[in-house]
């Protein structure tokens, strides 16, 4: 099965080389991630059409600049 998406998160957050401000902006959107699409889930399983599902319904709505800060958050943890 391999990593869950919560514990790949979590070890994400819990790198040293970001600052207080954007763990807490990251974890924010991972959280919201991570309850779209279930943070038990494989993420080998993890679909772009999950993750695109998860987006839309969570801020498809917002303003632009929102929405690329949640996006740009979603991008990095999934380099």
């Amino acid at each position: 099965m391999g990593r869950a998406v919560g514990e790949a998160v979590a070890g994400f957050l819990a790198r040293d080389d970001r600052d207080a401000a954007t763990v807490r902006s990251y974890g924010q959107t991972l959280s919201r991630l991570c309850r779209a699409v279930r943070a038990g889930l494989s993420l080998a399983s993890l679909t772009a059409e999950q993750v695109s599902q998860a987006c839309t319904v969570a801020w498809g709505d917002a303003a632009s600049r929102t929405w690329n800060r949640h996006v740009a958050a979603i991008r990095s943890f999934s380099r």
